[in-house]
């Protein structure tokens, strides 16, 4: 039945908009119940070994690079991972590069193939250099059919919100906390940055690569890829709330929010409409990716009314990717 649905939804921003409805409320039920397994980022299920280790390498060496962070910066160092679905991988990098330990904390339990996540821990291994490899050792052993993770070193925390664990952590800080893709998933992430905030020590850092996009819902149906925006808030809450559709925040918003939090900050636009991904990406600075284009006015008279009169650049700004320190 649920399969029918998605397939009418297709037809129709209505049909879009109906099946997001529903969707939403059954994985609220879901939620409540206690399930909390998903295949919603379940990114290497379906990946080749291979192209699960340059997934991985790709994602650090974003970290590394945007995030002006080094080895030697690394060293010693405590990181939370935010959402980190279904491989540890981006952790275990970080300890191989000397960091002293990773938190990796998901509300949701992603599914996944414990002999291939295996497969990929061994190969990533293989891979190290000699004193890289005796960092991993410190943190995982594998064997034959099984991974054991050293707790002391790498921990994964699931079932629970950042505020949630905020709270029962109590005085322990970070010096680095990072994601990808997992704020625009939190509906309103006023919160989740406060907690960030009594969690990261001083001069700690935040690093998040963020879409700004609409995931395919409406753009991969052939429609204007600003249709999620003509949306009103009160219809869009009940289709995303708990679904992990994106939630709107545009780039001023969380520009605003590290003003707010006094942190130095920067931003790299990773993702501009209509083209698409910049490789690299490139710094943020008002007016920098102003374009000549038809697709703001061709829809602006329908978006809703706290996108109406945002200005252009803001709204073919696609994804970014957040670097922010907290005063010492």
């Amino acid at each position: 039945m649920r399969d029918l649905v998605k397939k009418l939804a297709r037809r129709s921003k209505s049909a879009i908009i109906a099946y997001k409805l529903f969707d939403n409320r059954r994985l609220r039920k879901r939620i409540e119940s206690g399930n909390i397994e998903t295949i919603h980022g379940s990114t290497h299920l379906n990946r080749s070994v291979a192209d699960s280790l340059a997934y991985i390498q790709r994602q650090f060496s974003v970290y590394i690079k945007y995030g002006d962070l080094s080895y030697d910066s690394l060293k010693g160092k405590r990181i939370l991972e935010l959402g980190p679905g279904d491989n540890l991988g981006v952790a275990l990098k970080f300890l191989a590069a000397g960091a002293a330990s990773v938190v990796c904390l998901d509300r949701f339990y992603s599914k996944r193939n414990s002999d291939h996540e295996r497969a990929i821990y061994k190969a990533m291994r293989e891979s190290l250099s000699a004193e890289e490899q005796s960092r991993f050792d410190q943190a995982v052993t594998l064997t034959e059919d099984d991974v054991r993770f050293n707790e002391e070193k790498l921990r994964s925390v699931y079932g629970v919100g950042l505020e949630g664990f905020a709270d029962k952590l109590g005085n322990e800080k970070f010096d680095l906390i990072l994601s990808c893709a997992v704020l625009e998933e939190i509906y309103d992430p006023d919160p989740v940055f406060a907690a960030m905030h009594r969690l990261l020590a001083p001069g700690g850092s935040l690093v998040h690569i963020i879409d700004l996009g609409d995931y395919g819902m409406f753009r991969e149906q052939g429609m204007h890829p600003l249709t999620f925006l003509t949306i009103s808030e009160s219809i869009y809450k009940r289709m995303a709330s708990d679904s992990g559709l994106p939630n709107r925040k545009r780039l001023g918003y969380y520009i605003e929010k590290m003003k707010e939090l006094g942190y130095q900050s920067k931003f790299f636009v990773t993702s501009l409409l209509p083209n698409g991904r910049l490789e690299p990406a490139a710094e943020y600075a008002p007016g920098r990716f102003k374009q000549d284009s038809n697709l703001v006015a061709n829809i602006r008279s329908k978006l809703a009314s706290d996108f109406k009169n945002l200005d252009e650049e803001q709204l073919l700004i696609d994804g970014v990717l957040l670097v922010a320190r907290k005063p010492l």
